[in-house]
This record gives C-alpha cells, structure tokens and sequence, in this order.
C-alpha cells in the first residue's frame, strides 16, 4: 500500500511538473524560477530566447547574473530579502545576452507562497524594453521638433511682418526716385536684401507647416536654386557640393514645400554617407520612360517626367539595407543621430505626386537617389519674377484694413490710399466692428490679418459679413498658406495674400478679389 501511494505521488507530482512546464511554454514574456537564495531553476523558452542561452546555461545561475547584471552585490542581497519577506519588486536595468550585447530591461520579482504560507520559491519576469525605448525617444523627438516647428513659425511670422514694411517703402521709395537718382541703386539693394530674407523665411515657415498639400506649378531648377544656400550650410566645408541643373526643364505640379523637402532629405541622407568628406552631386533633368518604372512598390507609367537625382561619394549600401530604405523609423545610424523619417518622407511625397524612386548603391561605392516626377501636362513655364516694381492699378472702393503690426498697417495703408481706395484703418477686431458700424456707406472689401489680438480674423470675418452681406474678404497672413497656431485654418474658397508683399503684389491681389465679385453680380 505504502508502494502505491508513493508511486501515484510521483505522477501527480510529474503531471503538475507538466503542467508548469506547459504554462511556462505558453508565455510570451520571459520567466524565470529560483530558490531563495536567488538560484534559478527552471525558465521558459522566451528566457532562452531573450538572454541567447539554452536553459541548461540559466538553470544553476544567480537571478541577478542573468536578469539585471548590472545591480551591486548589496542591492540584490536586499531585493531578495524583501521578495523571501513576502513583498515583491520592481525595476528597470540592464541585462546581457550571450553575445555581450547589452539592452534594457523590465524585471518583477514575486514571491511564491507554499500551503502554510511561507515564502517558497521565487517567479521572475523580465522583458526587453528596447522597443519601447524607442518608441520613447521617437515620441521626445516629435514633441522637439513640433516645439522647433512652433518657434520657427512664430519667429517667421514676426519677420515677414518685418520684411513686408521694409519692403514696402523701398519699394514706394524707388517710384519716387528719379531714375539717375544716386540713392536708387542702394534702395534697389534693400528690396533684393528682403527678396532674399522672405526665401530664408519661407523655408522656415515650408519645413513647419503641417496643412495639406497644396499643389502649384513648379520649375524644379528655381526649386533647387532657391535651397542652395541652405544645403551649403547644410552639408559642411568638408564636402564638395555640385549642380546640374538640365536645360529647358519641364514643370511639375506639386508642393513647393514638399519638394524642398524631398531634395533637403535626400542632401541630407548624402552628407552622413561620407563621414571623412567627399562629394555630392545634385542634378535635373527631363526623362521619357519607355515603360514603366516599378521600384519599392512604386510604379511610374510609361511618360514623360523630370528626375532629382542626388549622388554621393560615400559608404554605399548593401542589399539588405536597400531593401528598407524607406521603412519609417529604420536607420543605420548612430544612436541619437537620426530618426528613420527622412526618407519615409521622401517615399511619402513621391508616392503622393504619382512618380517613383530609382535607387543605385554598393558598399564603399556610393549611392545615387533619382526621383521621378510627372510632367504638368498642357501647363505654361512658371515665370520667374522680374525682381523691379510693376504698374499699379487701384480704384475708388472702400476698404476696411485690420492689421495689428505697428509695421504693417501703416504702408498697407499708404499703398491703399495712394491707389485711390477709401480706407477704414482698424487695430484690431473690435475697432473693426465699430468702424462698419459706424460707416455709412458700402465697405467693398475686408483686408485682414488672420492672427488678431483676443481673436482671429476669420471670426472678425464671420462677424463682419453677418452684418455686410456679400462684402469681400481677402485674409493676410506671416505664416504659411495661413497655418497659424491655435487658429481654425480657412474656410474653403478664401482668399489669401500671403506676407511679406509687395504693393504690387498688394494691388494686384485687392483688385482680383474685387474685379471677380463685380463678375459675379448679376445686376
């Protein structure tokens, strides 16, 4: 009997000895179990797969040597006598795999109690916090770079009110000269200066803003020419930047801003390529495809389209990495030296504008990126701007001008009335609605900043046509198509003179917006 009783013992221990083992099998996470004094005894096989050895290489180790390697001698000694006194613990540390590769991890130490009670044995679980490490730092990156986005738009918005006044009165100053006027060429300098600061800033303003796209025709060769002096900077004193940029090139139609950022990525992309110097080649050019061009998932039809090839000097690719070029987040850099998004973004432009990516790279070779964008069909060259002042064409409307910047309002007003416009001169939207109520006559047009104080000029707007009906609403703005922070982006069909202007620019954008509602009156 006694025999018996030992023998059916033995196999409920065995199936209970199973079913641990079974359970064990069936988790995900890492588990380990020891004695305790901190012994392991038995561990599943994601343990074996988290740490690189074979359970018999974990069976017999402390749990400290295994799970958190790096924890002094004393800090473990008491981390088990809190565990073995019923408590249990939690920490983050680091561990090492049998490789010598070194990642963080995340332990929990409990205790196990047997039948009366007493603390037994000890269950560890541990998980590797590499990814969520970097999901961490992608989320710290973006709320850097939206805090980065913020400031240059603000700082942007305030510098294009600047450089809409400056360039504003040279511009009144050289209608006024004489042309052998001796000052006329330094005013002429001050309003190509301004030219060049409204570029500077509206890169700012391009690589910040968030809205949709917003498609135009484009001369790829103006596109590259304007960002020059920024991927000079940009790509540092040891590297040798060239351009080529092809004759008689066709127009695209796409976002300016994209664009700038595709080829600023890409330059990018180059310069961490030759960690010792070399050289960066950028080039345009028109292309026919003979048939289609399938590449990363990517299909160009057969047709014509304008290539954006940028080429390096540098380590060159593998295969391997080829293959995830334009997965988001990955990157073969450094940590701490890029986040996996510059070329996503690339793939993401492209992909939108219906072109592809052709990309050609061996190792300690260099790579060549070359992207191809779609023709505009049936679309004029988009024009360059002829950099003097043009005719000014005005007339005899009233207009209700809302403009906060001590800097602003006052040349908009002057061009205003110099073109023959009645103006109403409003600091902001509470001066504005008096002012309309106040006027007895017809108030033809609404110019308004989009950014007011204790408000937006969208609401002045809504407010002001509740009591106008049909009068014009033409909305001005320092930050880009108008995509001012906390501000509620335009209604659709809105009109929009984007800052610094010219007054050329200025008479010409008032006289659209009145001429076409004056074609819309039936009467």
């Amino acid at each position: 009997m006694p025999q018996v009783q030992t023998t059916s013992l033995e196999r409920q221990l065995a199936e209970l000895q199973l079913l641990h083992e079974g359970v064990l099998a069936t988790l995900s996470e890492a588990v380990l179990t020891g004695e305790l004094d901190g012994t392991v005894t038995a561990c599943n096989r994601a343990a074996t797969e988290l740490y690189g050895r074979p359970a018999v290489e974990l069976q017999g180790r402390n749990i400290f040597q295994v799970a958190l390697a790096d924890v002094a001698r004393d800090e473990s000694d008491g981390i088990l006598d809190r565990v073995c006194r019923g408590d249990g613990w939690w920490g983050e540390g680091r561990a090492w795999r049998r490789d010598g590769t070194v990642f963080p991890t995340e332990v929990a130490i409990t205790p196990v109690r047997d039948r009366e009670g007493y603390v037994s044995a000890l269950v560890v679980a541990a998980a590797d916090l590499t990814a969520r490490r970097e999901l961490e730092e992608q989320f710290r990156h973006a709320q850097k770079m939206e805090a980065l986005g913020l400031i240059a738009s603000g700082v942007a918005h305030d510098f294009n009110n600047l450089l809409t006044a400056i360039r504003g009165y040279s511009d009144l100053a050289l209608r006024e000269l004489d042309a052998d006027h001796a000052a006329r060429d330094d005013v002429r300098q001050i309003a190509v200066a301004v030219q060049r600061a409204a570029v500077l800033t509206g890169q700012l303003l391009a690589f910040s803003r968030r809205q949709a796209p917003d498609p135009a025709l484009l001369d790829l060769n103006l596109v590259v020419g304007d960002l020059l002096r920024l991927l000079e900077r940009v790509i540092g004193e040891d590297v040798e930047l060239t351009v080529d940029r092809g004759a008689d090139l066709w127009a695209i139609r796409g976002d300016r801003a994209h664009v700038e950022q595709v080829l600023l990525n890409l330059v990018v992309n180059a310069r961490d390529a030759l960690p010792r110097g070399g050289a960066v080649a950028i080039a345009t050019a028109n292309a026919v495809l003979d048939r289609p061009l399938e590449r990363f998932g990517l299909r160009a039809a057969a047709g014509s389209y304008v290539t954006l090839a940028v080429r390096d000097t540098g380590t060159g690719m593998d295969a391997a990495t080829r293959s995830r070029l334009f997965e988001p987040f990955y990157t073969t850099k450094a940590r701490g030296h890029g986040t996996g998004l510059g070329l996503a973004t690339v793939y993401g432009v492209v992909r939108q504008a219906g072109g592809a990516i052709d990309v050609k790279s061996e190792v300690d070779e260099g790579s060549c990126f070359t992207i191809y964008l779609p023709r505009a069909v049936d679309a004029r060259r988009p024009r360059n701007s002829t950099g003097g002042p043009g005719a000014l064409h005005g007339g005899s409307e009233t207009i209700l001008l809302v403009e906060d910047d001590e800097q602003v309002r006052p040349i908009a007003e002057r061009v205003l009335r110099r073109l023959g416009y009645a103006v109403l001169s409003a600091r902001g939207p509470d001066e504005a609605v008096r002012l309309s109520q106040d006027h007895a006559g017809d108030i033809d047009l609404v110019l308004t900043d989009v950014v007011l104080p204790r408000s937006s000029g969208i609401e002045l707007a809504a407010r002001l046509a509740s009591r106008r009906p049909g009068v014009q609403i033409l909305f001005m703005s320092g930050y880009a198509d108008a995509a001012a922070p906390r501000h509620e982006p335009l209604p659709r069909g809105s009109r929009f003179l984007a800052k610094p202007f010219t007054p050329e620019t200025l008479a010409r954008s008032i006289r659209d917006v009145l001429d076409s509602s004056a074609g819309d009156d039936p009467g």
